[in-house]
């Protein structure tokens, strides 16, 4: 079986399938729609990291075309030269604006080795490029140090939890720490979650001996308890959420906060506490039901509820519905507030 506790992204990977085992907020509904053998195995596969596509991070944007929002490193996209901020009005003469941006999407998926037409604007002007799908490695892991009065700090946007985040979310934090870092902040933020055994290895790494999840049953027993041994990151943590932050990502969130590792920031997260299990069909498909609860360490389950930050605090209103990837640092009020409070720590 395959345990899944995420809600559905707004952002899309082209050549990456969305898990659709998903549970909304507080319902728990069996779900009896769930991907083929085909599609199950490409997901699995890009949970793994080894994704076919042209490789980027995209969202709706305001004038409904396809904005891109990230370019995987030594992608298909990224050698075309497809940049963040690109705008995507038409794939394979295909207007945006008139199939609609979910079969537009669609359009650019393809098997290895072929060639889409992607016509885009950049800074107003138009511009066709060809790009030819391959092979990518996902990126679910963006880090960077920042520099401020002297001392650095560690940013981790974390994206989702797939099995690849657990090495990735590993190399950056102790790349950081090599590079001197006084402390952390994790951005969670439009995280939906991911797969429970990733958030529990990417947890078992920054706490101390003790719970990490406890795996509560439908009848109210608890099936299983996940724990961490004693190695454990000893640097100050802020975490900064949103209310898209979901399911693995308020785990995370819970957790470090359950232990007293980090300070939470932002605005309050969605509220999933719940997960669902996947079984196998004679014809290689998956059927996902919604079968347990996972509750933090110490605290209650937050399904339905969400997490209240530490430190409450909103995007500027003209910011609030623009993707995170394209807020500049000097605009991220938010990210401010998390290195303000990281300061205090350290």
């Amino acid at each position: 079986m395959d345990f899944l506790i995420m809600i559905v992204a707004a952002v899309i990977v082209f050549g990456k399938l969305a898990a659709k085992s998903e549970g909304e907020g507080n319902k728990k509904r069996t779900q009896n729609v769930g991907p083929t053998a085909e599609e199950w195995a490409e997901s699995t596969s890009s949970s793994a990291g080894n994704s076919v596509g042209i490789g980027v991070y995209v969202v709706q944007s305001l004038s409904g075309d396809i904005e891109v929002t990230h370019v995987m490193s030594d992608s298909p996209a990224m050698k075309a030269g497809i940049m963040i901020g690109d705008i995507i009005t038409a794939v394979d003469g295909h207007k945006v604006s008139e199939v609609g941006y979910t079969d537009a999407v669609n359009y650019v998926r393809g098997e290895i080795g072929t060639t889409v037409s992607i016509e885009i604007l950049r800074d107003g002007a138009a511009k066709t490029i060809e790009v030819t799908r391959g092979t990518y490695t996902t990126e679910t892991v963006i880090s960077e140090v920042i520099e401020e009065n002297g001392r650095k700090y560690g940013y981790v946007r974390i994206i989702e939890f797939m099995q690849i985040t657990v090495s990735q979310f590993k190399n950056a934090v102790n790349a950081l720490i090599d590079d001197g870092v006084d402390g952390f902040v994790f951005d969670v933020r439009d995280n939906p979650g991911g797969e429970l055994t990733a958030i529990c290895e990417i947890l078992d790494f920054l706490l101390p001996k003790g719970p990490i999840a406890h795996i509560i049953g439908a009848n109210g027993e608890e099936r299983q308890v996940y724990t961490s041994d004693a190695s454990e990151i000893d640097l100050p943590m802020t975490v900064l959420v949103n209310g898209n932050t979901a399911s693995a990502a308020e785990l995370f969130t819970s957790a470090l906060r359950d232990y007293d590792k980090a300070e939470i920031v932002g605005t309050l997260t969605y509220g999933k506490g719940c997960g669902q299990e996947g079984f196998y069909l004679t014809d290689g498909s998956v059927v996902f039901i919604t079968s347990f609860f996972y509750n933090p360490p110490f605290s209650d389950n937050y399904d339905g509820i969400g997490i209240t930050p530490d430190i409450e605090i909103e995007l500027p209103e003209e910011l609030q519905n623009q993707n995170l990837f394209l807020i500049d640092r000097d605009e991220d009020t938010q990210l401010a507030a998390a290195l303000d409070a990281l300061k205090a720590l350290s």
